[in-house]
């Protein structure tokens, strides 16, 4: 490498924070709609779900580069990676469940559930069906 040059190691991670600051502020500037037992407002549901997604890309692109820059082999499940270096073992339980949300949302899984009326109030049929 000449001396005229440097060594840059990019990622996403930094491009990431002002956009997903402005969807959290804006989702944070909508009146409260309260969800009842069957769904939540879809305007919230849309911006959560994209804050969600992009908080994860933005976790996996930080967790990617401290691997490259400690030099800890290649590329491999982000979870286990974050459990292996933490003091802190009980965040990545925590990290896999926004991972699975992630994984759910971008994926566009399919959840069924079935929603009846009883006596004026909505009821749930807690058994949902996954579809993948």
């Amino acid at each position: 490498m000449s001396s005229n040059s440097i060594n840059i190691i990019t990622v996403i991670a930094a491009s990431l924070l002002e956009p997903l600051a402005g969807l959290v502020t804006e989702l944070q500037s909508f009146p409260v709609i309260p969800a009842n037992e069957v769904q939540g407002a879809p305007r919230e549901n849309g911006y959560s779900c994209a804050v969600v997604a992009l908080s994860v890309v933005l976790l996996e692109s930080a967790i990617n580069r401290t691997k490259y820059r400690r030099g800890d082999g290649a590329r491999s499940d982000p979870v286990n990676y974050f459990r292996s270096i933490t003091a802190k073992p009980d965040l990545s339980d925590e990290l896999d469940e926004v991972i699975a949300v992630r994984d759910a949302i971008v994926h566009n899984h399919l959840w069924e559930h079935n929603a009846y009326w009883e006596q004026g109030s909505i009821l749930v049929d807690r058994a949902f069906q996954f579809y993948a």
